[in-house]
């Protein structure tokens, strides 16, 4: 059983860009509009014109939209949503932090992934994922996102860019969104995700693959001696039913981590059988 990674990087078309723009954005707003009181803003914005009303529909799934373009996998109503966000959006891209953060993902693959890989293979049961990376200039921080087929970095300050990239944090975001791309192509994680997902008391506090995927970006940087803290971060800090159950997932590892002989499953599979 191996994890297999390869992957590789490409220039955004404006359709990717539009795409992104709505998942930086338009879908993190919509997200979080209810708990900051945006929801009747978002309504107002909706009733402005039929473009607006379909870019802030519910049936707008942006994260979807990202991977089919991708892929090239667009449907009819996938392409009136980036036909009504060119209408509204003016897309600028930013070249200076573009040609920063495709820096990061050349020397991240370079220098850093064949470090990973004996960790992943560790955890996870055969999973081979073939995917593209890129660098978009469309959110207000910093930070990276990741669909099935892919992920990508994206900013709009070179000043924050540049501090990652010199204090060597970059990794550790990379990694975290390379998981997420490893996960959506693991059948056993996959089995997990939807067992614990289906649980709607725990889906109010926290999301799951968010926080497996935290602890598991932990524990490999850690392994691959590319941090000197095991446990350096939760996923969610301010909630502490989240911080909960991610200790719970910690425990796990550390049990499983101690366990010998060549039997020992791969953790992915202790995982499944223990985690309730």
């Amino acid at each position: 059983m191996v994890v297999e990674i390869n992957f590789k990087l490409i220039k955004p078309s404006k359709e990717l860009r539009l795409a992104c723009f709505g998942y930086d954005n338009i879908g993190k707003t919509r997200k979080y509009a209810s708990r900051a009181g945006l929801d009747g803003y978002l309504k107002l914005f909706s009733c402005i014109n039929k473009d607006w009303e379909l870019i802030l529909s519910p049936d707008a799934h942006y994260r979807e939209l990202v991977n089919k373009v991708i892929l090239n996998k667009l449907n009819s109503k996938d392409l009136q949503i980036i036909k009504a966000l060119e209408r509204i959006v003016t897309i600028k891209p930013l070249p200076k932090v573009e040609i920063v953060l495709n820096e990061e993902l050349k020397k991240y693959k370079e220098k850093t992934l064949s470090k990973l890989l004996p960790e992943f293979e560790k955890i996870f049961t055969s999973t081979k994922v073939n995917f593209v990376v890129f660098s978009v200039s469309s959110r207000t921080d910093y930070g990276g996102s990741a669909v099935d087929d892919g992920f990508y970095l994206s900013s709009d300050d070179l000043a924050k860019v540049k501090r990652s990239s010199k204090n060597e944090s970059n990794y550790y975001l990379i990694t975290h969104e390379l998981i997420h791309v490893i996960n959506a192509n693991n059948s056993i994680f996959k089995k997990i995700a939807k067992r614990i997902g289906s649980n709607k008391i725990s889906n109010k506090f926290f999301d799951f693959n968010e926080i497996f995927t935290e602890t598991i970006t932990n524990v490999v940087c850690y392994k691959a001696g590319l941090d000197k803290n095991k446990w350096s971060s939760y996923r969610y800090p301010e909630n502490r039913k989240a911080c909960l159950f991610e200790d719970e997932l910690r425990k796990h590892y550390e049990f499983w981590d101690n366990l010998e002989g060549k039997n020992k499953p791969k953790f992915i599979e202790y995982l499944d059988k223990n985690l309730k």
